[in-house]
């Protein structure tokens, strides 16, 4: 329980960074930031944008600055500035080698000056698939 709690509490940290004019390194920054300190490490950040690609562009991870994306036109690093109307999908999965894995994920709407969840969901507890 204690291990949602913490990854719970990365993904607030993480969708309270969300808005206008942030990069993809800062969220993901303060979100590994957070469980480092929680003593959580076997885990990272995943975010993407979402539209006619599965996982797109904007990309929220640890490697981000090593990324570049080519647009058609250019190409440029990966690390974007969040704008107002892209909707981003934050994920955290917590693995437990050999036994199982937590993954907390949601879907936010870039707003104006934060962010709108697109997925309302408050869990006190994980659901447990056998």
């Amino acid at each position: 329980m204690e291990i949602f709690k913490r990854i719970y509490e990365g993904i607030t940290i993480g969708l309270d960074s969300i808005k206008p004019r942030v990069k993809c390194s800062e969220i993901n920054d303060r979100i590994i930031g957070y469980l480092e300190k929680c003593n959580i490490s076997n885990t990272d950040t995943h975010g993407h944008g979402i539209g006619l690609q599965p996982g797109e562009y904007p990309v929220i991870a640890s490697n981000i600055l090593n990324y570049t994306y080519f647009d058609g036109f250019e190409t440029r690093n990966a690390d974007f500035y969040l704008e107002e109307n892209m909707v981003i999908n934050l994920e955290i999965p917590y693995y437990i080698f050999g036994e199982g894995s937590y993954i907390v994920e949601v879907s936010a709407l870039v707003a104006n000056n934060g962010f709108k969840r697109l997925t309302p969901q408050k869990r006190d507890y994980p659901i447990i698939n056998y």
